[in-house]
């Protein structure tokens, strides 16, 4: 009888000690899930880094209008931080595209677009031609296409300045704009594209 007493007594001992190692890993955690929590945790610090404004590091296009009235049109004039120069394609906008090479990959969820000539007062050969801005095509829709395949259509503002419009996020090495939509200009029928950036940040 003695020696159930102690038996007893050993088996009540090892379950307290038992539940007591079981606290001390439910309080301090698994050391691989210890390992798992840390790399979350600085994946969520990356994810919480906010969206600026990013300068592409190149950009190349379907065609680019031929030198006119002292102005040139490449595809890095629509990212030079310079309203007064633009990208212009060959040609009605029907077809016409430019894409922007980024600094490396990033999660994109919006581009800023100065979608137009900006020249409120241009004259050349002693002959006033006023706002360029309206008088070329302005830009009032187009498609985007990212490195992955995906494809956002977005609208633009009939506005001489800067617009941001933004979409559901998107990782990518690039960002291509498809011309799809343009309001009339007064006098000639080219697309401009002043200034161009896209809202970005690191991608994980």
């Amino acid at each position: 009888m003695k020696n159930n007493k102690i038996i007893v007594a050993l088996l009540s001992v090892a379950v307290i000690l038992l539940l007591v190692i079981v606290g001390v890993l439910i309080i301090k955690g698994v050391p691989g899930n210890s390992a798992k929590s840390v790399e979350g945790e600085k994946a969520a610090k990356v994810n919480n880094q906010p969206f600026v404004e990013v300068v592409p590091a190149s950009a190349y296009a379907s065609s680019v209008l031929p030198a006119s009235y002292g102005f040139r049109y490449p595809p890095e004039y629509s990212f030079d931080n310079d309203p007064f120069t633009w990208w212009s394609p060959s040609g009605t906008y029907h077809g016409q595209w430019i894409t922007y090479s980024l600094p490396r990959p990033m999660e994109v969820n919006g581009i800023s677009i100065w979608n137009g000539s900006h020249y409120p007062n241009f004259s050349n050969g002693g002959y006033y031609f006023g706002d360029l801005y309206y008088q070329n095509a302005i830009l009032t829709s187009a498609t985007l296409e990212f490195s992955d395949g995906t494809r956002r259509d977005v609208l633009f503002k009939i506005y001489d300045g800067m617009q941001t419009v933004n979409f559901p996020p998107v990782v990518t090495t690039h960002v291509k704009m498809l011309c799809t939509g343009v309001s009339p200009g007064q006098r000639w029928q080219d697309v401009c594209i002043s200034e161009f950036r896209v809202m970005g940040r690191n991608a994980q």
